[in-house]
């Protein structure tokens, strides 16, 4: 109906209010004139029911008709219960028809490594050389993607293929634009260059990314305590707590500049010693376990490599 609409109504509905009160009113006034008496009522109260009795009737006549003449006022007054029903349910439908599109049915998340490779960058190289280590990282990049999300990797979930190269106009001159960006942070560390999905990518989507410089720097020094979790011995599943531990530990590297996909916890501590960890843990007692770096931690390590130690709550 719209606003224009929806103002009408409530004008026709005050206009119509309105009319009823003086059609009631007059027909009081004439009942009262007459000195009319209803069940032995005085003049005066007969014509207040007269009047009364005159609106409700000429209200109750306009909604018969309403009702007789249109199937919205119809089904507002008598199925708007079913009506509300039906719109809850197929919002419902709606809601997961949208959760199935863009989130179940997507091939690549926003943010996500297009390329498992990195390019690293640094400032005793040429801008030459920088451009030309970009150019050939963009063209093997486009040609891993176009393999990893292809139609024999894929079926009938594939992406289209990218057919860009770096020798395309419109490519150099964002490969450009990347060497533009990071120049400042050359001057201090070396850059990481990532292949990131710069959108949500869903089956028959163009293959489609970004060029992301991240500056190397050092994130955690070897040995350092990258998190900790006190824990009760004998009342706990060990291998769930370092699991737990591993966790955390990846979240804090997250929280120091270290993207999701480089912070995949890697244990370097032995089979064995992991064992007498365990083994401690379950005899009881209070204790800490403490993750440490297992060396200087990089962000072009794509990974968190940590070793696991337990140490007596008393003395930690």
């Amino acid at each position: 109906m719209g606003m224009f609409g929806g103002v009408l109504v409530v004008v026709f509905i005050s206009l119509l209010a309105g009319g009823i009160a003086y059609v009631g009113d007059r027909v009081g006034h004439v009942v009262g004139r007459k000195r009319l008496s209803l069940f032995g009522l005085r003049p005066r109260h007969t014509s207040t029911i007269f009047a009364i009795g005159t609106g409700m009737l000429i209200a109750l006549s306009v909604t018969i008709f309403a009702i007789a003449i249109s199937s919205y006022v119809k089904t507002a007054f008598f199925r708007l219960g079913e009506l509300n029903a039906r719109i809850i349910a197929l919002q419902d439908e709606a809601a997961a028809l949208d959760r199935h599109t863009h989130e179940e049915n997507v091939v690549v998340n926003r943010g996500d490594l297009m390329y498992g490779a990195v390019l690293i960058l640094r400032s005793n190289e040429s801008p030459s050389q920088h451009y030309k280590a970009l150019a050939a990282f963009f063209d093997q990049t486009l040609k891993n993607a176009n393999h990893a999300y292809g139609p024999s990797i894929l079926g009938n979930r594939a992406l289209h293929p990218n057919t860009e190269h770096a020798s395309d106009p419109a490519v150099a001159a964002k490969l450009h634009e990347v060497l533009l960006d990071i120049e400042p942070t050359l001057l201090t560390s070396p850059v990481l260059i990532l292949a990131v999905a710069d959108r949500n990518l869903f089956p028959h989507d163009p293959i489609h990314f970004r060029l992301q410089g991240l500056p190397d720097r050092r994130i955690f020094q070897a040995g350092e305590v990258v998190a900790s979790l006190p824990i009760r011995g004998g009342s706990v599943n060990p291998q769930l707590v370092i699991n737990q531990l591993a966790q955390a530990a990846a979240a804090q590297a997250i929280a120091h500049g270290l993207p999701f996909y480089l912070s995949t916890p890697l244990s370097e501590t032995t089979p064995s010693a992991m064992r007498t960890i365990a083994a401690r843990i379950s005899l009881g007692g209070n204790y800490v376990l403490e993750a440490h770096a297992a060396t200087d931690i990089y962000p072009h390590l794509g990974g968190l490599p940590l070793t696991f130690a337990l140490v007596s709550a008393t003395h930690s």
